[in-house]
């Protein structure tokens, strides 16, 4: 049955409307979160694409999520859920969402996390001349109480002198092309499973 997710938005820019997105969405135990952000990535993302698919893992939840999202599949035809038990971590999940897109552009989600007009519009930008965009949180840090903040700068120090690069923010949300992926994926099922971009940045407020 055909959703509101396949309809198509008149607002659709003409340079974004040509990239098919793939959104992987991760859950574990999020029945008060998930179809509100799969309805809103749905709602949001189909003002920059025409082809558009949302990829919800449930990764061995033991409360509602796996009951509603295969019910969000039900309602909407491109919305795919997929069920891994037991529990393997947010790497594994993000993994396995990735590696069942189809579109030419793949990213991930939180499923606490609402994209914003801003974020899709700067992402599918950038990923039209890079190999990768990561995303970055531009006010994350500056806010953070002391102690946080020391654990947040060493470890970014660590993974930028370790793997030669200047990120700002290594754990954020990223966006590739399909194609790139077997060469970019880490094999990490923790949250430490991202690779070191090419080129691109994405500012988040």
């Amino acid at each position: 049955m055909t959703g509101p997710g396949k309809q198509n938005s008149p607002s659709v820019s003409e340079g974004s409307s040509k990239i098919s997105l793939s959104i992987a969405v991760p859950a574990y135990n999020e029945e008060a979160l998930i179809a509100k952000t799969v309805e809103h990535l749905l709602e949001t993302g189909r003002q920059w694409v025409l082809d558009l698919e949302v990829i919800v893992v449930n990764d061995g939840s033991s409360d509602r999520t796996t009951e509603i999202i295969d019910q969000l599949a039900k309602e909407h035809e491109n919305v795919h859920a997929f069920h891994q038990t037991p529990n393997k971590g947010f790497g594994a999940t993000v993994r396995k969402g990735l590696e069942n897109a189809t579109k030419d552009v793949v990213t991930f989600c939180p499923a606490d996390h609402h994209f914003s007009n801003k974020e899709f519009e700067i992402y599918l930008m950038l990923i039209k001349h890079a190999d990768i965009v990561p995303g970055y949180r531009r006010e994350r840090r500056r806010n953070q109480k002391l102690y946080p903040w020391m654990l947040s700068h060493y470890y970014h120090v660590l993974v930028n002198t370790l793997f030669r690069q200047e990120l700002y923010d290594v754990n954020r949300i990223q966006m590739y092309h399909r194609d790139h992926l077997p060469q970019f994926i880490g094999k990490s099922d923790g949250v430490f499973s991202w690779p070191k971009p090419s080129s691109g940045r994405s500012g988040e407020s």
